[in-house]
This record gives structure tokens, sequence and C-alpha cells, in this order.
């Protein structure tokens, strides 16, 4: 009777048991849990030029921000050329409405060389990273500008001059402050059994400018006759070319040479003397009518003695100039031309203008 009651008792346990899984219980149900993965976008970067011993921004901002509530965003550099430094308005910068924003600014030491450099600027949040592209640019303005070339003659068997100068100016007609730069000369198409040599080789350009004189050797079985040829002057790798001509003429032709400053200079408005120099070449001497071209308009200039005949030890003539006292301040490149019959030959210079509170 008891082994009964025993039995019943398990029975209905069961039963009660069976009952508490299904009936009017809800029913069983497993929900796979998903992760909320922070996403975001990154932008700015971009180019920004500016000089050395200056400063730089740019506008970094990430926008579209997912699941980062409550977070910040750390910012990086890397890429950054040698002795430039960065620093963020804000750095981790705070998150809001799902976007951020800080400016970058680059501080460029005065020893940075002018060039192109590609950085990177980084955002993280979290483990999640994005990166974007910059440049900045260094250019401090200046270039060095080179003249010279135009024609010189000689005979068979002589020698012709070729005045070349090199000066750092900047394009915006300001002092220039940096310097100096090499210029390396060379000649191509110069007629076979000719020779060439430069006073100095390389040029060191700076604001006060400086020169160089090609001798070219003509050989003695080179027939009279005009030979143009190029005087290459190379800055930092970049090429200029100046166009040069050898005229080689009969024996005692009368030739000459115009000697004087590559460069001078004076205030808005004050007076200023260029002193040259008529030197003879070969042949009989004769009178040469000198001019002036490039002056700033409304200036005034008288050349004395004019005409002037050269020597062979020089003939000595001056241009005084008045500049117009509406010049603006900045450089400008004059031609002194010789004229003796058929005969002409120039000389180059520049007159550096700089307002009174300059110099």
């Amino acid at each position: 009777m008891k082994k009964t009651y025993l039995v019943f008792a398990l029975l209905a346990a069961v039963s009660v048991g069976l009952t508490g899984c299904g009936g009017n219980s809800a029913p069983y149900s497993q929900t796979t849990g998903t992760t909320n993965q922070i996403s975001f976008n990154l932008n700015g970067g971009g180019t920004a030029t500016t000089v050395p011993g200056s400063s730089v921004t740019y506008n970094v901002t990430l926008s579209q921000i997912l699941n980062a509530t409550g977070q910040s965003a750390d910012l990086s550099l890397s890429g950054l050329p040698q002795g430039v430094t960065g620093v963020f308005s804000a750095n981790p910068v705070p998150i809001s409405a799902g976007s951020a924003s800080a400016t970058l600014t680059l501080t460029v030491p005065a020893s940075v060389e002018d060039g192109t450099y590609p950085f990177t600027i980084g955002a993280h949040i979290g483990s999640v990273s994005r990166t974007v592209g910059a440049t900045l640019v260094v250019n401090d303005g200046l270039v060095v500008q080179v003249s010279g070339g135009g024609s010189s003659s000689a005979s068979a068997g002589g020698t012709a001059l070729f005045p070349i100068s090199a000066q750092l100016v900047s394009q915006g007609g300001e002092k220039a402050t940096r310097g100096p730069n090499d210029v390396t000369l060379s000649v191509t198409g110069l007629p076979n059994g000719s020779t060439s040599n430069f006073s100095v080789n390389p040029l060191k350009a700076t604001q006060a400018g400086a020169d160089s004189i090609l001798t070219v050797g003509v050989p003695q079985s080179l027939a009279a006759g005009e030979y143009p040829f190029t005087i290459v002057a190379t800055v930092e790798g970049v090429p200029q070319n100046l166009g040069a001509t050898l005229v080689v003429e009969s024996v005692n032709v009368f030739d000459f040479t115009i000697t004087g400053p590559s460069w001078f200079r004076t205030d808005v408005g004050d007076p200023v003397t260029y002193n040259g120099s008529l030197i003879a070449v070969e042949g009989q001497p004769s009178p040469v009518n000198l001019s002036i071209t490039g002056l700033p308009a409304g200036s005034e200039f008288s050349i004395n003695p004019n005409p002037s005949t050269p020597a062979v030890q020089g003939s000595p003539f001056t241009i005084d100039i008045t500049p117009s006292n509406n010049a603006q301040p900045g450089r400008y490149p004059l031609i002194i031309t010789g004229t003796s019959g058929n005969v002409t030959r120039t000389r180059n210079t520049a007159l550096f203008l700089y307002a009174p509170d300059e110099l």
C-alpha cells in the first residue's frame, strides 16, 4: 500500500513539472546579441602654403559619428618634415551631435627648405581609426633671376666676352632676405673648335647680385658670321636658357664692349649715377652712341659724354638717372645699348628702387 502511494506521488510531481513547461506559460526564446560598431568619417587635410618662419592652419572635421555617445576623438599627426611642429586646438576633441572638429596649426621654422611635404592626419575613437592625407607647401616667394647672353664679337683666333649676372629677388618686388643660391653655368651649341670658360662657376646668387664672364675662344679656322648658342643657368635643378650670339668678324673690323655694374640702387625720386666704360676690342675706334631702356615711366636721364669713343684701356661714361616720384619700388631690368655704324653692343643691368624708409 505504501508503494502505491509513492508511485502516485512521483507521477503527480512529473505531471506538475510538465505543466510548468507548457500550457499557458510564455514560450522560451533565445536572442542573439549584436555589437554596436563605432563608425565615422574624417574630413580635412588638403593643401596649404606658407613661408619659412611662419605658420599655417588646416580644418579637421569628424562627421557621421555613430555609437560613440559620451566619447571623444584622439587626433594624431605623422610624416611632418623635420623641425615642423603641429598643435590641434583641442585634443582629444569632444563629440557632440554626431560630429567633432578641431583646427590644426603647423609651425614652420625658417630653416625648412622650399618644397612640397605630404603628411597624414589621424583620428581615433575607441579601437576605430581613420586617416586623411594633407600637404604642406613651403615657398618663400624668392626667385633667382639670371641675365646675360646677348651678342659679342671677335675675329678668328680671338676671344669674345659674355657677361652674366644672377640676383635673388622677391616676386613681389620686396627686398630678398634668403640666400645665396648656387647657379651652375654651362654652354651648348658653340661652333666646333671653340673653347669656353666662366670666370666664376657656380655663381652665388644674393640680393646684391653676382657676376661671371664667359670667355669664348674662337678657332683660327672659323669663318666670319653669326653663331647662336645657349648659356644654361641651372638653379636647384631647373635650367634657365640665355640666348647668345658669337659674331666672328673679319680682321681689323672695329669692335667694342660695354662694361659696368650689374645692378645699382636708390630711393624712389632720388638721383643716382651709373658709371660705365667703353672698351675697344679691336680695329680703329669710332664714336659710339649710347642709349638706355627699361627705366620706370616718367624717369629722367642723361648720358655723358654721348657719343663716346671707346679706348683699349676703357673710356668712361656716366648715366645720371632721376627716377619718377610715382615709380613703384622693385627691380627694373635695364639695357644699355651702344651703336657705332653697323656694330651694336649691349650691357644688361638692373635698378633696384626702394621706398625712402627701406634702405
